[in-house]
């Protein structure tokens, strides 16, 4: 070889080696993908902070916001990356490789043969397997369906919480406002018993007890206050939002957004527990995907092929006439101790194991879905009780103040049923969101919560 092209040969190889480690140490860039989940009864507007946020609005600001809501975001990002990487492997590649080789042995002049260092230049494609290409594609569309669903599965969540924690607020907010009352009723009473005091109609220790009584009316006050702004603060951050940024929820009307459906009163079938429970839906597409690990097994046996083009061998002893070779290279697996085999037992026992785990997650989902038709009836009569017990004690107060109009009950007397009232209120406030959290948690289990509330259009798990 002339030694001109052999130094030409010899800088384009250390170009394209170069040019390689380059790429490979290269940044990838990826658009993100475009979403298509929209609340149903908002639109596109953007949220307006000043205004009162109501559960729908706290969504919004955390779809745009939340970390947590991005993390399964860029899972969804990431998975169509895959897909399309999975594409362009059912079309050959092409790589052109370099090679640069040495002799070891050194020429000598008893042996007539010359050893030369040799520049290799070729094309190849690399092992091409279209058929498990083929296979790990549609695959492929079945993973991304399903970080979609998990994403949808974590709006669901957030969902959850920023409802338990509007229920939270509100349940706090008439609580304060039933203990407000009662230190007014304990105040009250602290000044006529000052009064009695002085007037030497009553001992000390009676007037002691009634500073206690509104000390301890105070605090439980102050603990409510600050148990709300607790709330309040953890409800910014789960939403994206500042725990010191000002702005106020509306949460009045989170127990109608919460009303059960009529649904609910009969026991939900299984297929209807298929279509609507998105755990149980995500189940179905891990045993879809596990087939398709089958299939793949299989694809094993199935040869493989390269094609390629390659420069001549300097090596050659045609004396100047060297051809140029393009090559096909078939692999066929002939003997693995049985890898091919076992590979594909171990992938229809997975398939068997994920449709085990589906049959035990359908019946763990059926037997939330009664007890939580049980608890529903038990929380509904509790509060029922509950409310009656709080109006009955209205009812008394207002006879016993009729009855203190005419002197025939004491002023202490009244206020203890004032106050045995306002307990028997918060009693009712307790046990009312007692049940709204289970209809709330059961709205969750049967999927409507967020069929109501979000629009998801890129999960069609109904055609599959």
């Amino acid at each position: 070889m002339p030694p001109r092209h052999s130094r030409l040969l010899r800088g384009l190889a250390v170009a394209i080696l170069t040019l390689s480690f380059g790429m490979l140490g290269a940044p990838v860039s990826a658009r993100a993908a475009d979403t298509t989940i929209t609340l149903r009864t908002m639109g596109s507007a953007p949220v307006d902070l000043n205004a009162p946020l109501g559960m729908l609005e706290a969504l919004k600001i955390a779809l745009a916001r939340s970390e947590t809501l991005r993390t399964t975001q860029i899972d969804i990002e990431v998975s169509k990356l895959d897909e399309k990487d999975v594409w362009y492997r059912m079309f050959p590649k092409l790589n052109l490789v370099a090679t640069y080789d040495v002799p070891v042995i050194q020429n000598n002049e008893n042996n007539k043969r010359t050893y030369k260092e040799s520049i290799n230049i070729s094309f190849s494609t690399g092992p091409y397997d279209p058929i498990s290409a083929y296979i790990g594609h549609d695959a492929s569309k079945f993973s991304v369906q399903l970080s979609e669903l998990l994403h949808v599965i974590a709006i669901q969540e957030m969902l959850e919480k920023i409802g338990y924690a509007f229920l939270e607020v509100n349940s706090l907010d008439e609580e304060i406002t039933a203990r407000k009352e009662l230190v007014v009723v304990m105040e009250a009473l602290v000044r006529y018993t000052w009064n009695k005091l002085d007037a030497g109609t009553i001992s000390a220790l009676d007037h002691k007890m009634a500073d206690q009584r509104l000390a301890l009316a105070r605090l439980e006050l102050s603990r409510a206050i600050r148990k709300r702004e607790l709330t309040l603060q953890t409800l910014k951050q789960l939403i994206g939002l500042d725990r010191a940024e000002k702005v106020t929820f509306n949460t009045a009307m989170i127990k109608e957004q919460i009303e059960p459906n009529q649904e609910f009163d009969q026991p939900l079938d299984p297929e209807r527990l298929m279509k609507q429970n998105l755990s149980l839906q995500a189940q179905t597409l891990r045993e879809k995907l596990e087939t398709f690990n089958v299939m793949l097994a299989q694809a094993m046996h199935i040869p493989k092929f390269a094609f390629g083009f390659r420069t001549p061998d300097p090596m050659s002893n045609q004396q100047g006439n060297l051809p140029y070779y393009a090559s096909l290279q078939a692999s066929v697996p002939i003997w693995a101790w049985g890898e091919t085999l076992r590979a594909t037992d171990r992938a229809k026992m997975k398939v068997q194991k994920e449709k085990l785990s589906g049959k035990l997650l359908l019946q763990k989902v059926q037997q939330i879905t009664e007890e939580l038709r049980a608890a529903l009836d038990a929380n509904a009569e509790a509060a029922s009780i509950a409310q009656t017990k709080a109006a009955l004690q209205r009812l008394e107060v207002t006879r016993k103040e009729i009855s203190y109009s005419a002197g025939s009950v004491p002023y202490d007397a009244l206020v203890g049923f004032r106050e045995t009232a306002i307990r028997a209120q918060l009693e009712a406030i307790k046990a009312q969101q007692t049940l709204s959290e289970a209809r709330l948690n059961m709205k969750i289990v049967t999927g409507s919560l967020i069929a109501e509330h979000v629009r998801v259009r890129y999960v069609e798990l109904e055609k599959n």
